[in-house]
């Protein structure tokens, strides 16, 4: 009886038995007649019960999942908030670059000038980084909608999303993209802390 029991919990992905349980749960008495009798009963109830856990399972795990996708919309509508940011930020560096270059009474070529202002943009350009959050985001939207365990790949691309994320925010380096940066972190974080709870 044990051994089944174990074979059970195994199978169920359950904690082990010990004998202790076994004795506990009155596992060493010796059946009568009458045991046998309730079984049809005890069959009936056990084949409900199933029945309802799985359904319950079901409806967690849509709702998990409906709160996971959520997650993700708010995440690609920062991750839209950053992009429509970047040209903002381009126009910002050119203006500064210029009156610069006035206070100074520089006489500059206007290639050098827009070398220059290339060079420095690169230093706070992030559409490398959206790109790649967009593909993660993406992709574990794909793997939501999948059947089997998901819960190892999408906490993979939690990390990832998380690692785009933080260095958009050290790369951007603008007030407004900061402010979109923690919500960002915040976004993966509750998407993380969902994940925990997939199989």
């Amino acid at each position: 009886m044990l051994s089944e029991l174990r074979d059970l919990s195994s199978h169920l992905e359950l904690p082990e038995p010990t004998l202790a349980d076994l004795l506990r749960a009155g596992g060493l008495q010796t059946p009568d007649e009458s045991d046998a009798d309730l079984w049809p009963v005890v069959a009936d109830a056990l084949g409900e019960a199933l029945v309802q856990t799985e359904h319950s399972r079901a409806q967690e795990g849509q709702v998990l999942a409906d709160e996971l996708g959520r997650i993700l919309d708010a995440l690609r509508t920062y991750t839209d908030q950053v992009s429509e940011r970047l040209p903002i930020i381009l126009d910002t560096l050119r203006q500064r670059l210029t009156e610069k270059i006035e206070d100074l009474r520089l006489s500059i070529d206007a290639d050098r000038f827009e070398t220059e202002l290339a060079l420095l943009v690169d230093r706070f350009d992030v559409q490398e980084e959206l790109v790649r959050l967009r593909g993660h985001i993406k992709r574990a939207s794909k793997v939501l909608s999948s059947e089997g365990a998901l819960g190892k790949e999408l906490d993979f691309l939690c990390q990832e999303m998380l690692r785009e994320v933080n260095t958009t925010g050290s790369k951007a380096r603008d007030t407004e993209i900061s402010s979109t940066v923690i919500d960002m972190k915040l976004a993966v974080e509750q998407f993380r802390e969902q994940v925990q709870n997939v199989e």
